[in-house]
């Protein structure tokens, strides 16, 4: 048994540089990810985004025990102290970093519009992380009415240079049998739910015509050798030596 993982990730037909990035630090029980979306409005958040990814997977993989997700905000605050003084002033980006067992996604700290999900074995993804932006401020929103919502680009909460973070800390324990994938919104709300299904998985994604980028990293506990596709500029991926 192992941890598999696959990262595709698409630029938007309406940018110049694709924004999202992913890592994973891979312990010796326990798989860290981390997926971040840089705020396209925002000068340089491509980089800040590329940046936190980096920082948060050289702190996982020096780490000699499984983390919790009192470890995971305190490598955020310290990226911010980092960070602050060496991108654009108002730079931002989107972020969620989990960390799974061999058999659980464990728990997700985030900031933002990337989501964590699960598969189930009639091939439905239930998303278990919140989205933070206006609209779902507003009022609990059905995933339907989310995706098109008129505020859901206007985040609440995201990573940035000018100011510290606060994510939020989402437990969660839920088992991944048939896969888990981290995502950007450029996935979960840009994809037809009926096209969501088909690319969550850890086989493939095909390039796709789309406004915005379009990212996933899946993630599997399964029989066969590890497996370490998906490699990319914008996919950071250390092993700790044992």
């Amino acid at each position: 048994m192992a941890f598999h993982w696959n990262w595709r990730s698409n630029i938007g037909t309406e940018r110049s540089a694709n924004q999202d990035c992913a890592g994973i630090a891979l312990g010796e029980d326990y798989l860290f990810a981390v997926i971040a979306d840089g705020v396209f409005s925002r000068p340089r958040s491509g980089d800040l985004a590329r940046a936190l990814v980096t920082v948060l997977v050289d702190r996982a993989v020096g780490l000699r025990h499984q983390p919790d997700s009192a470890d995971v905000e305190q490598w955020v605050e310290d990226a911010y102290h980092r960070l602050r003084d060496v991108r654009a002033p108002r730079s931002a980006a989107s972020f969620l970093a989990a960390v799974f067992s061999q058999k659980k996604l464990l728990f997700a700290v985030h900031a933002g519009d990337c989501r964590a999900g699960i598969q189930d074995k009639e091939s439905r993804i239930e998303w278990k992380t919140p989205v933070h932006c206006l609209a779902t401020a507003l009022k609990p929103l059905a995933e339907e009415e989310l995706r098109i919502h008129e505020a859901r680009n206007q985040l609440t909460r995201t990573f940035r240079t000018k100011g510290s973070c606060d994510p939020q800390v989402t437990e969660l324990g839920y088992e991944y049998f048939h896969g888990a994938a981290l995502v950007t919104d450029g996935f979960w709300a840009g994809l037809p739910t009926s096209v969501q299904s088909d690319f969550f998985g850890i086989d493939w994604m095909p390039d796709l015509n789309c406004d915005d980028d379009v990212s996933r990293l899946a993630i599997r506990w399964e029989e066969a050798s590890l497996a370490r596709t998906g490699g990319a500029d914008n996919f950071y991926v250390r092993v700790r030596a044992v």
